[in-house]
């Protein structure tokens, strides 16, 4: 009934989607100084605000123009774009040369996160996150759009394919802050509705980008691909000391942000409709449950209000907020089936959790989740326990019946830094499950299918595949059928 739309889509692109460039840092310093001035002649202020050129630096017109073409908004002002020496560019992305070294108090909050994510299955050993997320901010970078000071940092002066790529991203973030603006992001209400926002911003920009790559002449191209390979390579040699689950998480903005953004401006015409993507921007998601699931999008779904429950053997506390469904499905994901995690998450309507130090002298993590339907209580129960299963004894996990409807409770603690985690690192190559649904359901909509039909044929693709099959480079005849029983399965 439909076109096949994975006949020359087959295999799907990698969950990773480019390489990271994590947003940890944000928040940059205020004042940077004017190394590598752009070749602006002058310039304008707006109501006493930062000055800005009057012009593009030449070096970037081009691609400013390219974006603005591609977003179907003009920039309403040219911004700034420093070229800076490698090490004034590292200065800048950790904060500036004068930046203090870590205080007691921030030590001590590494430290009980890195307990936190062990508690959770999620990290082995006792790493250092403060250079961890120094080396994030860092490695694998060629710039950054900050919006604090609405000016993009270059790393370097050389305008190579991938530093153009680069650029498109990035001045797609100045575009999208001059209309959307991006400055509130950080102030929400939890990690997890600052995450899902963050991930509508990063997949527009991703998706600029990939229109961008596919402009590019042969050779260009060429050039791009093959110095993306040896700078992903460099990156992952200077990551090798980050844990991987953050890795994950940020990556997830990307991954799953792109895909989310793809399907929002498929269209049935073949044309990508950007218009959808202005009023997500302008209305952004709650939360990740409703990346992993546009349907909730539409259809308004607010995360449940949950308290987290009370333990009464807890002395000292850490942090209270919520997990969000992405954290969870990579919780699970880790250590059991991806499409098994995938399921037990898709219920997910809230949560709450509450991480303290309890009288065993372990940073403790006791969640309530709350889900719609007794079926989906009962789907992440089982896939809780399978999960509680391979988590060392020290972990004292413990699942309990709430006493309120339709929600499940579990505390798991903190192992140590010398428990033997048996970590899979899995939970990268099991966002392809989140991805490729949502991909799928995107080139549904723009073979004729509605978005409702689409996120069924998305669904039931992924319920006929392996993580094996979505790592496939080649189209099997079990993906085959799996692509022909979804197409029937859904009118």
């Amino acid at each position: 009934m439909y076109p096949d739309p994975y006949g020359a889509y087959w295999p799907p692109p990698p969950p990773s989607g480019p390489s990271v460039r994590t947003r940890v840092g944000l928040a940059m310093a205020a004042a940077l100084a004017l190394v590598g001035a752009s070749a602006a002649a002058g310039a304008v202020v707006f109501d006493g605000g930062p000055i800005y050129p009057e012009r593009w630096d030449p070096r970037v017109a081009e691609i400013a123009r390219f974006v603005e073409e591609e977003r179907g908004h003009t920039y309403r002002h040219p911004v700034r774009v420093y070229f800076l020496a490698p090490d004034r560019y590292r200065e800048i992305a950790g904060g500036g040369p004068d930046e203090a070294a870590p205080t007691d108090e921030e030590r001590e909050y590494s430290e009980n996160t890195v307990a936190e994510y062990r508690a959770l299955g999620l990290m082995e050993g006792d790493p250092d996150l403060l250079a961890a997320n120094e080396t994030m901010q860092d490695s694998g970078t060629l710039a950054f759009y900050s919006p604090e000071d609405d000016v993009v940092n270059v790393r370097g002066t050389d305008i190579t394919p991938a530093m153009r790529v680069t650029l498109a991203h990035e001045l797609t973030h100045a575009l999208q802050d001059q209309y959307f603006d991006l400055s509130p992001i950080g102030d929400a209400a939890t990690a997890d509705e600052s995450g899902a926002a963050r991930a509508i911003v990063e997949g527009d920009a991703v998706s600029v980008e990939d229109a961008y790559v596919a402009a590019m002449s042969d050779e260009d191209r060429a050039d791009y691909e093959r110095e993306s390979s040896s700078d992903s390579d460099a990156a992952d040699t200077d990551l090798g000391d980050v844990p991987a689950v953050l890795q994950v998480l940020f990556g997830s903005y990307y991954a799953v942000g792109n895909a989310f953004v793809e399907f929002w401006q498929a269209d049935p015409s073949g044309v990508v409709d950007r218009e959808n993507i202005d009023a997500v921007l302008r209305r952004l998601p709650e939360g990740s449950h409703q990346l992993f699931e546009p349907a909730r999008y539409l259809d308004f779904t607010e995360p449940q209000v949950v308290e987290p429950p009370v333990d009464e053997s807890s002395s000292d506390e850490f942090e209270r907020s919520s997990h969000g469904v992405d954290l969870l499905y990579v919780m699970l994901a880790e250590r059991i089936d991806p499409l098994t995690a995938l399921r037990a998450t898709d219920g997910w309507w809230g949560d709450a959790y509450v991480a303290a130090v309890g009288d065993n002298d372990k940073m403790c993590v006791s969640s309530r989740v709350a889900f719609g339907a007794e079926e989906d209580v009962t789907e992440f129960r089982d896939a809780l326990n399978e999960w509680s299963t391979t988590m060392p004894a020290d972990a004292e996990v413990a699942i309990r019946n709430d006493d309120e409807p339709l929600q499940v409770t579990f505390t798991t603690c903190d192992p140590g830094p010398l428990a033997e985690m048996n970590l899979t690192d899995q939970a990268g190559p099991a966002l392809a499950f989140p991805v490729t649904r949502l991909r799928a359901a995107a080139d549904a909509v723009s073979n004729g299918r509605t978005r409702e039909s689409a996120l069924c044929y998305g669904q039931a693709l992924i319920d006929r595949l392996t993580l094996t099959d979505l790592q496939s480079d080649e189209r099997t005849p079990a993906i085959t059928t799996a692509l022909e029983e979804a197409a029937a399965a859904c009118p």
